[in-house]
């Protein structure tokens, strides 16, 4: 395993030291301090891929003004919201809007999505598949969305360990198993069409 989805900066310089050869800061920065210290961390490591995401234009501008300060290039992916209501946006003109803005910006790199669908932690396979094939789906159509509008989309992070293979089985989307130091017999017990070993 050579790529992993943090939740804070040091996660991602744990995995970075570890050896990382992807990382993706995949919480919303919005203190100058923590976005330098980002962007120091992938200065300390120039062969690596470190990203982060935003889910708003205060993100975007704080990101750029700091990238540009720096003069380094840094990936963004956007943070999309479908029904959770924590962080990003919704897959809808704003968003597509924001993410014109990052690929527009001298020092941002627009890498792609990033989805997170924590609350739909069901136990039944079918509405499981149903969700997760639901986002799946809106993913899609928004990322034909924006590469209509000529812009690229390298990468989608999506899921959560609930969903994550829904993602991981669909061309373009890399899965993400979000909290898996809680695969434990819960998961066993909620998931028993999965291959968890404790």
């Amino acid at each position: 395993i050579n790529q992993f989805k943090c939740a804070t900066l040091p996660e991602l310089e744990m995995v970075l030291r570890a050896g990382a050869r992807k990382a993706l800061l995949a919480y919303p920065l919005t203190q100058a301090l923590k976005i330098e210290r980002l962007l120091a961390l992938a200065a300390d490591y120039p062969d690596r891929w470190v990203a982060t995401i935003a889910g708003s234009p205060v993100h975007v501008e704080m990101l750029g003004d700091a990238a540009l300060k720096c003069g380094q290039r840094q990936p963004v992916m956007l943070d999309l919201d479908d029904g959770m209501h924590r962080t990003g946006m919704r897959m809808d003109q704003e968003a597509l809007a924001l993410y014109r803005e990052i690929d527009r910006h001298p020092f941002l790199e627009a890498a792609g999505l990033h989805l997170y669908d924590g609350h739909d932690s069901f136990r039944e396979v079918n509405l499981r598949a149903e969700a997760a094939l639901r986002h799946v789906g809106a993913l899609q159509r928004f990322r034909e969305q924006i590469e209509s509008a000529g812009m690229q989309v390298p990468l989608v992070v999506a899921g959560g360990a609930y969903s994550f293979p829904y993602y991981a089985r669909t061309e373009g989307m890399c899965g993400s198993p979000g909290s898996f130091i809680y695969w434990d017999e819960r998961c066993r017990s909620d998931m028993p069409d999965m291959p968890f070993r404790n």
